[in-house]
């Protein structure tokens, strides 16, 4: 294929798109530029809207507040009243509705103002000129002296624990109709007011403080509570509806934006470990192409485990990577079957649901901007328990001396290489009269330890710089966001990563009852390749160099690494070959690799208000995302190098004839994935008297095609922009085995279509407040199941109620004044993309090698019963809370039950050409507890919080099909059981015996009695496996602590996980001697009779056994439990004084540092191993992280 060609295939289509996608830009800033145009010249118009049965006069004061921004205030303050009302305005005036409040009570108002002020009517006319002189705004009048008491001028400023000032906060004098407001910068004052008074400080969602005039008034704090209107407040998204959480019978978790940025980082998904409630994360799964995150233990054993991953109500196909933290406005997570079925047949693993900032109707524009940067630490090598280079050395030695590296010295086909101590005493025993001088060199080897290099010339500490900005606000009809973020990351091998976000959402009103949506999220990514890691270098002589391997000598030049035997390599091509050697150092600057990502998503729907209750709705989203690579190995790389040498002929007498031609070698890729998902719904939202009722039903069509291009240029010169072809049909006689060979062919296009069609409906009665009835269905349909219509199509169901106790008049249980009871039960499902019901061919893009003709393969078979995976769950809950809210949260129970699960089943082979086949095949179950709690330890000037995340979960296989029997076939580090009451993933090892006293051999049990005979041990059957326990924790979760004074915030939040286990590595001699690495544990080995008493390490025999070195580290000899306790992060804020930023224009300003990965404080296992990422030798620890920030809002 010609470069240029290329090059206009990925090119052309992507210009196309993005400029689509930025007129759709284009648009959604016209609709902004039209609203801030409006906030200029338009004139807010205070309307309210309250559709809300038995509530207090109090509380429907508070969301007129929260709607229009008008304060309240009772005078006197024993006016308030707790009658009862129901509450019916739609759009209604500011007067209408205090009015309506009002009706039937001796009360009447007036607004001064921004404030509602309420009074008797039967003193309105005596006391309206005294009141308006109490309140004290912005005035400077004295007000009248108290007779016999001295009186003076009070003023002070009132602050949240972060130090923002809390405009509008009422200050009363106590006992007396005297009362003024807090500025904009929470300062106020008093005139005349007595020496012996006490001031009552009172704020929206803050507790109310009494304070004497005696105490130093400069600052007054106000602490956070949570009332139960708050609560009530609390939204819950699904993805289809919001609604308060107080209506919810499913079980949700909601981290708000404050939570959320308890954190700072990239990637979205990293922040949820420690403050989501049942999330669990596997951190030996990431960076394996999931996530590791699993809601409520895991749902399907083949199948993908990750959640379903919804942002701003569509499912989100792209790359995650590409999501802005800091354009987060909250998570919702959902996770039983009440809560996820919405989703259907792919929520099996949990939802969640992740909203993104939005403007508000008649909000001023606020822009917020956020910036930190972070230092990630080099990590520490010598964490890895390596072997010695002594004891290496030593072990080369003895191979060699048993002859073990004969086969490689005499082959003359591949020409392996040797490490160089190997070479040296090849040396010697040819020519004993150098044995002393070999002797030496190789002791020389041994002071050298191959991490001292990686650490000084590779790896480096890392970078990260993360810069965002977000405007939002409103007219009377029009929103708008507007959200920038910019992400420099260099990590510590200077790999880096550059990512820019831009998005923008507009809600537009043009007329009444009718409201459009239109937004654009862009994100560009783009990535380079940096240096090799630990483990990332291979050659002489093994897949790792050997541990006393030096990559530049005293002065720092480099040093080369073998891939084939240095003595053939010196002598071979006579000079007319390309240098065949290997420097580590140098090579990663000729191979580069560089990736950018264009995603666009657009979203765009139309809602009109039919009713004042009933809503239709129509939603479009739009996703393309594009990738493009490239790997350019240029002529300076060994990669190059070695595939020009390796295919070129040396005729007799004649100049070289190069079939792979000189110049570059780059390979390129092209991704692209679009999506596009339509949905048509209709909304219901009723109440009447003491009913209430919210429904749904929607239809949706979603498609999403995945196209996948890749080739391999030759001979590229960068700066003609020309390549050379080369011949694929013919085989070549390679240079080093002189066999014949294709020179290697790099195009590939492979395109898949899934389509799903689903239906659904939900709803939800309430009644006088305390009962709760829901229920919902949905049927999903797809192209990747089978023939018959039970298989494509596939109904899931729940329904729910809950019960407010508290509200009950029987309820007189003061510790807990609110306690509400929760019960669901319902199903959703999971599918697996690559399990497909029909049969399927993919065309290969080129042709046969022995015959020049088309061809294609087969990918599945016809599988006409194949169908959804099944995923039932029972949840029982109680959310309570004590008096002022000192204690709070919510403990679940949960039955779960899996049929249907995908699993691989032994077929006929006369009827289908393979042994297995992707069936349903298996079931399990599981039960678990999940407890939030939230407790105020301490109020007032300082304050103190706790959060505690504890889950247990345990679950089981109740029917799987399997072939293998063996009991080699079952053990293992996370191995599937095959049923009976152990947990779905667990531990299973052989029975150890003990070393035998002559002769180290680890032993075992063989039908009852110790044995050696390993091979029959592996074949025995599995019935024999020692079960040690479950792979994943059993009992886990977080405990939060945040501790405020005046404007410093300290939060700690540490992770706990109990009740599981992991095998750590050991050494493997039969890999050590192919590796060139492994495990401390050889300088613990048997050696002599009487170590058997102080260790189990078996004895070095020859030759090398496998299945001797697969018991031992197998057995469960070398299990431990994986309890630990993990500081997860701190972070320490601190908000700097306003009065310091008010002539600057700006409102708050918060100063922080996070550190985070901090580690293991507490372990149950003795050998200082980390079990979430040690499990397997080599593996690192992740690198420590620091930061330091600050956000601010204008």
């Amino acid at each position: 294929m010609n470069k240029n060609d290329t090059i206009h295939r990925s090119c052309h289509p992507a210009s196309h798109w993005l400029k689509t996608g930025f007129m759709w830009f284009n648009t959604t800033l016209a609709f902004m530029i039209i609203g801030l145009l409006q906030i200029r010249a338009g004139v807010y118009a205070q309307r309210v809207s309250i559709e809300r049965q038995q509530m207090t006069i109090e509380n429907a004061l508070t969301l007129i507040n929260q709607q229009t921004g008008y304060q309240y205030l009772w005078l006197p303050e024993n006016l308030k009243s707790d009658r009862k009302i129901t509450v019916q305005l739609k759009d209604a005036t500011l007067e209408t509705a205090v009015e309506q409040l009002l009706q039937g009570l001796p009360l009447t108002y007036e607004l001064d103002g921004k404030i509602i002020v309420i009074r008797e009517k039967s003193i309105l006319e005596n006391t309206r000129d005294a009141i308006r002189g109490a309140l004290v705004i912005s005035s400077e009048r004295s007000d009248e002296k108290s007779e016999g008491a001295a009186q003076q001028i009070i003023t002070g400023r009132v602050t949240d624990s972060l130090g923002n000032p809390l405009e509008n906060a009422t200050v009363r004098v106590k006992g007396k109709n005297r009362a003024t407001f807090t500025d904009k910068n929470g300062e106020f004052t008093l005139r005349g007011v007595e020496n012996d008074a006490i001031l009552q400080i009172s704020y929206l969602g803050y507790t109310t403080r009494e304070v004497p005039i005696s105490d130093h008034l400069s600052t007054i704090i106000l602490s956070r509570t949570t009332s139960t209107l708050e609560e009530a407040q609390v939204t819950v998204n699904t993805g289809y509806q919001k609604f308060a959480k107080e209506r919810a019978t499913g079980s949700f978790d909601y981290i708000d934006e404050k939570k959320f940025n308890e954190q700072v980082g990239t990637n979205i998904l990293d922040r949820l470990e420690g403050i989501a409630s049942g999330l669990n994360v596997d951190r030996k799964q990431i960076g394996t192409g999931t996530t590791g995150i699993t809601i409520r233990g895991i749902s399907t054993i083949s199948g993908q485990r990750d959640p379903l991953i919804v942002v701003d109500n569509f499912p989100y196909d792209g790359d995650l990577s590409n999501l802005n933290p800091n354009n987060v406005k909250d998570i919702t997570i959902l996770k039983d079957a009440a809560a996820a079925s919405i989703w259907g047949a792919r929520a099996g693993n949990g939802v969640i649901v992740i909203t993104t900032k939005h403007g508000n109707f008649g909000q001023k524009i606020q822009v917020t901007v956020n910036a930190n940067t972070s230092i990630i630490t080099k990590p520490n090598l010598f964490d890895i328990p390596q072997i010695s280079s002594s004891d290496f050395i030593d072990f080369e030695k003895t191979l060699f001396n048993n002859g073990y590296y004969k086969s490689n010295e005499n082959d003359i086909y591949s020409r392996p290489s040797l490490s160089p101590v190997v070479e040296l005493l090849i040396k010697a025993r040819d020519n004993p009269t150098l044995a002393n001088e070999v002797n030496a060199q190789i002791n020389n080897l041994k002071q050298y330890d191959v991490r001292d290099d990686f650490d000084k010339y590779l790896y480096r500490q890392g970078v990260n710089q993360q810069y965002a900005l977000n405007v939002n606000g409103g007219t009377n009809n029009i929103a708008y966001n507007l959200a920038a973020g910019y992400d420099k990351n260099v990590d510590n091998l200077n790999a880096g990563s550059q990512r820019i976000n831009l998005s923008s959402f507009n809600v537009f009103k043009p007329v009444k009852n009718l409201e459009l949506t239109a937004g654009i999220n862009l994100t560009q990514n783009n990535s380079t390749n940096g240096r090799p890691g630990y483990n990332g270098i291979g050659g002489n002589g093994y897949t790792y160099v050997p541990v006393y391997t030096r990559l530049a000598d005293d002065d720092g030049n480099d040093l080369p690494i073998y891939k084939y035997r240095q003595p053939f390599l010196d002598t071979l091509g006579q000079g007319k070959l390309l240098d065949w050697k290997y420097y580590p150092l140098e090579d990663y600057k000729h191979t580069t690799t560089d990736g950018k990502q264009i995603d666009i998503t657009l979203n765009t729907s139309l809602a009109y208000q039919l009713t004042s209750f009933l809503r239709v709705s129509f939603n479009y989203q739009y996703e393309k995302q594009k990738s493009n690579g490239s790997t350019m190995n240029d002529l300076q790389s060994y990669y190059t190098r070695g595939l020009i040498n390796t295919y070129t002929q040396l005729p007799n007498g004649a100049l070289p004839v190069y079939a792979v031609p000189m110049g570059n070698i780059e390979d390129i890729s092209e991704n692209s994935l679009e999506s596009n998902q339509v949905r048509g719904q209709l909304s219901l939202d009723k109440s009447w008297g003491k009913n209430s009722i919210t429904a749904l039903a929607a239809g949706e069509i979603r498609s999403a095609v995945t196209d996948i291009f890749g080739d391999r240029i030759y001979g590229f010169d960068p700066n003609t922009y020309s390549n050379v072809a080369v011949d694929y049909v013919n085989p070549y006689p390679t240079i080093i085995s002189q066999f014949s060979g294709y020179i290697p062919y790099g195009t590939s296009v492979y395109k898949t279509t899934t389509r799903f069609v689903s239906a659904l409906a939900n709803a939800a009665y309430t009644y006088a407040d305390k009962y709760t009835l829901s229920a919902s269905m949905r049927k999903d349909g797809s192209n990747i199941f089978g023939a018959t219509i039970n298989n494509k199509w596939k109904p899931l169901w729940s329904s729910g109620l809950s019960w407010d106790i508290s509200k009950e008049k029987f309820y007189t249980f003061s510790l807990f004044p609110y306690l509400k009871l929760r019960a669901t039960y319902g199903y959703s499902g999971n599918i697996i993309p690559d399990a497909v019901g029909v049969t399927t061919i993919i065309y290969a893009p080129y042709a046969n090698s022995n015959l020049g003709t088309p061809w294609s393969h087969f990918v599945s078979y016809d599988n006409p019963d194949l169908r959804w995976e099944n995923v039932g769950q029972t949840n029982i809950g109680i959310d309570f809370a004590t008096k002022n809210q000192v204690i709070s949260g919510s403990v679940e129970y949960y039955h779960k039950e899996t049929s249907d699960l995908y699993g691989n089943v032994a077929v006929d082979y006369t009827n289908i050409p393979v042994p297995y086949q992707k069936q349903n095949t298996a079931s399990t179950a599981g039960n678990g507890i999940d407890v939030q709690l939230v407790t105020k330890n301490m109020t007032g000037p300082i304050s103190w919080t706790t959060s505690w995340n504890m889950s247990w979960y345990k679950d089981r296989v109740i029917a799987y099909t399997t072939t293998d029997t063996t009991l080699g076939g079952i053990v293992g580090a996370a191995v599937l059981s095959h049923g009976g009451k152990n947990a779905v993933y667990g531990v299973y090892s052989y029975q150890w015996a003990g070393l035998n006293p002559q002769t180290g051999d680890p032993q075992g049990y063989l039908n009852g009695q110790v044995s050696t005979d390993y091979y029959g041990i592996r074949q025995s059957s599995n019935r024999n496996a020692v079960y040690n326990g479950p792979a994943s924790p059993t009992y886990f979760g977080a405990i939060g602590n945040t501790v405020e004074w005046n404007r410093i915030s300290l939060t700690v939040n540490l992770l706990y996980k109990f009740g599981y286990y992991f095998r750590r590595p050991s050494i493997k001699y039969s890999d050590l001697s192919t590796s060139g690495n492994g495990s401390s544990d050889y300088a613990k080995r048997w050696q002599q009779p009487g170590d058997e008493a102080h260790t189990n390490v078996p004895s070095l025999v020859y030759p090398l056994n496998g299945n001797r070195d697969s018991f031992y580290n197998n057995s469960n000899i070398l299990v431990d439990k994986g309890d630990n306790i993990r500081l997860n992060y701190i972070r320490l804020t601190y908000s700097v004084s306003p009065s310091w930023l008010s002539h600057m224009g700006i409102n708050t300003l918060n100063v922080y540092a996070n550190a985070q990965n901090l580690g293991i404080i507490w372990k149950a296992n003795k050998a200082n191993i980390d079990p979430d990422y040690q499990r397997t030798f080599g593996s690192l620890k992740p690198s420590k992280v620091f930061a330091i920030g600050l956000n601010a809002s204008f």
